[in-house]
Order: structure tokens, then sequence, then C-alpha cells
């Protein structure tokens, strides 16, 4: 089965964004793809929690009239009970060079634009046509990576550039 996937792209620009670039106007490509300027900066990622083993002590602290444990959380934001492992730890991330972000995804009409251009009559499954009866407007499903790979291949060949690529984990965030 193909896994679907959003598919939004990352425009990165040759320098990083300051000053006045930071502030420039927003870019729209030949196939009407809009991205917004998003800025080098640092940010936390990632919850803070407490473990189950800690809760476990913190029932047992509690019962006998010590303070519950807490955990150092690096933004100073509290404690998230509904974080699960897999988003921890929470931790700084710089993003060291500004890039601009596709505001929306992927419609459609866009990536039937590379459909056609690529000769990729292969896509169009009963699957991919069940999932994309929504218009050229609506966002395009059904897509794994690979096939977002070759929409960003053709559209660098298409825009005569090497700048656009999937957002990083660090990025999408």
């Amino acid at each position: 089965m193909k896994k679907t996937l959003p598919l939004l792209c990352a425009l990165l620009l040759a320098g990083a964004l300051s000053g006045p670039a930071a502030r420039a106007a927003d870019y729209t490509n030949s196939i009407g793809m809009a991205f917004k300027d998003i800025p080098a900066g640092r940010f936390y990622m990632g919850s803070c929690y407490l473990s189950e083993a800690d809760k476990e002590i913190n029932k047992k602290r509690k019962t006998i009239g010590l303070q519950p444990k807490d955990v150092d959380c690096p933004s100073g934001a509290g404690v998230d009970d509904q974080a699960t492992d897999d988003e921890t730890p929470q931790h700084e991330v710089h993003i060291r060079r500004g890039f601009r972000m596709g505001v929306h995804e992927v419609t459609l009409g866009q990536f039937k634009q590379y459909i056609d251009a690529a000769g990729r009559d292969d896509l169009l499954t009963d699957d991919f046509i069940e999932y994309n009866r929504n218009g050229d407007r609506a966002p395009v499903s059904y897509v794994s990576r690979d096939d977002a790979q070759d929409f960003i291949d053709w559209l660098n060949k298409k825009e005569g550039t090497q700048a656009y690529r999937l957002p990083s984990e660090a990025e999408w965030e």
C-alpha cells in the first residue's frame, strides 16, 4: 500500500535571511505555489514529560509526604502530560539559514501539471483517482515520498534551480 504524504516543499535561499531579506516579499513560482520567508532562528523541539517510572515514584513520594519530583524543561514550559517517549527529550534546535516554505500543500492542479509534463500516467491508479476527487485546488493525496521527490526533481528542472526540496523535521516544526 502506498503511504500518503502531504506534499509541501521548502525553497532554500542562497544565503541566510536577515535584515531586509528577512522581510522580502512572499514568492510565488511558475506553477502558482506560494512561499513564505522563514528566518533563521532557534526554538525548542519536543516535549517535557514525566516517564511512567517517574510518575510511579511520585505517587510513592506523595504517599509518604515527600514533594513529587519535577522535570527541568529547557524551554521553561511545563510538563506535557500527553507527551510520549518519541517526543522527548526536549531540545533546542538552531536553524542556521533562512528558507522559504510553501504556504499550502501542493494542490492536485499543480501535481497534475507534473503528471502531464513528465508523462507519469502510471500515477493515475484507481486509488489515486479515488483520493483526489475534491478538485484541482484541494491538496493532492495518495502520493508516496518517491512520487513527491520526483515532483520536486521535475519542479527544479522546470524552474532552472536546485532549490526545492522537502523540509527537514526541524524546518517542518
